[in-house]
């Protein structure tokens, strides 16, 4: 069951007045699950995947092309998902 949150629709405005919108907080409270309600049709990339953030960080036009992410970016056109997390947990 998806629980409605109250800045979905701040979270929607932010998304057509901007190219990028960044959500953080802590772990487990419903940020990639409010994305991808939100965002149904639109790709989804998390970086959480060592070997994704690796790419982009190092080689972001080959990433571009593995994910089919043209150049310049139009509004909407991916939401990426990227955690800091410490390596020893």
């Amino acid at each position: 069951m998806y629980i409605h949150r109250a800045i979905e629709q701040t979270i929607l405005k932010a998304g057509h007045q901007t190219k990028a919108v960044l959500i953080t907080g802590a772990r487990q409270v419903g940020k990639s699950t409010t994305i991808k309600k939100l965002y149904p049709n639109y790709i989804y990339i998390t970086l959480d995947d060592e070997n994704y953030a690796a790419l982009a960080k190092n080689d972001s036009a080959l990433f571009s092309v593995i994910f089919n992410i043209r150049s310049s970016l139009t509004k909407h056109s991916m939401h990426l998902n990227c955690s800091a997390r410490s390596k020893d947990r």
